[in-house]
């Protein structure tokens, strides 16, 4: 059966319906809940530290990347489009919200770095070892994040993931779970780095 709107309220409709589908025959996930429950928490830190406008358009932001870290997670897939909205929303929000710390400019700027650090990456990478390092949507996401944080943040979150990867990474093989040569879904570190680079912004400054 289709959900009640009640039912679909996030955390809420989840305890309401005991974890199951609507008609009770499947459990629905566990990540389902830890999702609703991580990104109510996120907001609230935002909330707590950030003013109202600015507080909005990056929970936003982070609503975006949620949704890209899932289905990056899930089925290794980035949706550009949603993408490239992201990115339209960074550079538009430079322009209505005047306590955003970056400039339309630094936007436009930041999401062409972002997507040239991926870009000549999978360029050195192909020449090295003949094969693309990043997927095509890594350069989308990328760009987003630049549009979003300015050209410093794009960097410091791009070698941000790289490092977060590259610890899980080697945790995987020494576990046995993957091989060296195998392939992890970048945008998930790139998803987590972006957003805790607010909170670690606003305890460093």
């Amino acid at each position: 059966r289709k959900l009640r709107a009640y039912e679909n309220i996030p955390i809420i409709g989840y305890l309401l319906l005991w974890g199951r589908c609507g008609c009770k025959k499947q459990s629905l996930p566990i990540r389902y809940i830890a999702v609703e429950v991580s990104v109510g928490l996120l907001f609230l830190i935002y909330a707590a530290y950030l003013p109202l406008w600015p507080c909005l358009a990056l929970s936003l932001a982070a609503a975006i990347m949620i949704i890209a870290f899932l289905t990056d997670l899930t089925g290794m897939v980035l949706w550009t489009t949603s993408l490239w909205v992201g990115t339209a929303l960074g550079i538009g929000v430079t322009f209505v919200v005047p306590e955003w710390p970056v400039s339309p400019t630094g936007a436009a700027v930041g999401s062409c770095i972002g997507a040239a650090l991926i870009y000549i990456t999978n360029l050195v990478y192909k020449l090295a070892r003949g094969v693309q390092g990043f997927g095509t949507g890594d350069i989308w996401l990328m760009g987003m994040i630049g549009a979003w944080m300015g050209p410093v943040g794009a960097i410091l979150i791009f070698f941000g993931s790289t490092y977060l990867g590259a610890a899980v990474g080697i945790c995987l093989i020494l576990l046995g779970q993957r091989q060296i040569t195998s392939k992890l879904p970048f945008g998930v570190f790139l998803s987590i780095v972006f957003l805790l680079y607010p909170i670690i912004y606003i305890l460093f400054n």
